[in-house]
């Protein structure tokens, strides 16, 4: 019917955002800050030490303070999450579905294809958020508008060896900050 659209909102099956406002005002911090480089697409951010590693687009980006940023690794599709080992090795998920350990290839299980966030507990451990099953990271908002919830939780021991998966069923997991093991 050509009223479902509006008949929606009172009936409670309408997506909506809402709005910003009363108790819930948008943190500002990062609009507030002073601009100290340029780049066309920053997405995830990395402090390794004296600098601070950035994707945009397809490329890293390693920023040192007082500098602009340098191009330090290009790959054949977009980075999706960084995250940097105990060891110090550089972990990056590509749009591809790809996973990058220190510049090699990881195998990775066939429920693994949108890698949105990785991080490292202090073990070694690594962790990894598969956004979807169906959507690349990039497609995230058609993910969420078919309030998709094929996303999941994986592990991967210290020692290497194969990912387990955690959880799943999860809407579109987009980040991740381990405590302990």
């Amino acid at each position: 019917m050509i009223l479902d659209p509006v008949l929606d909102l009172f009936r409670g099956k309408a997506v909506t955002i809402p709005p910003l406002d009363g108790a819930f005002r948008p943190n500002t911090r990062l609009d507030d800050a002073p601009a100290f480089a340029e780049l066309t697409e920053p997405d995830n951010l990395l402090v390794t030490g004296d600098r601070l590693l950035v994707s945009s687009g397809n490329a890293i980006h390693s920023i040192a303070a007082g500098a602009q940023p340098v191009v330090v690794e290009t790959f054949p599709s977009a980075v999706t999450a960084l995250a940097l080992s105990p060891l110090g090795e550089l972990t990056v998920g590509l749009e591809s579905g790809k996973l990058l350990i220190g510049g090699s290839d990881v195998s990775l299980p066939a429920g693994i294809s949108c890698i949105t966030a990785l991080a490292y507990a202090d073990d070694g451990t690594l962790w990894l958020a598969n956004g979807s099953a169906e959507h690349a990271p990039s497609q995230w908002a058609a993910d969420l508008m078919k309030k998709g919830a094929s996303g999941s939780l994986w592990k991967r021991d210290a020692a290497g060896g194969d990912f387990r998966k955690l959880a799943g069923d999860i809407a579109f997991p987009y980040g991740l900050h381990p405590v302990g093991k």
